[in-house]
């Protein structure tokens, strides 16, 4: 259960930081 958590914040920061790169991009 703590990897899938820890998954689901690297990848929410990976979002973050993509979308801070690209503000073009938007879901």
């Amino acid at each position: 259960l703590m990897g899938m958590i820890l998954a689901a914040v690297a990848m929410e920061m990976i979002v973050t930081s993509l979308r801070n790169l690209f503000p073009g991009l938007s879901h």
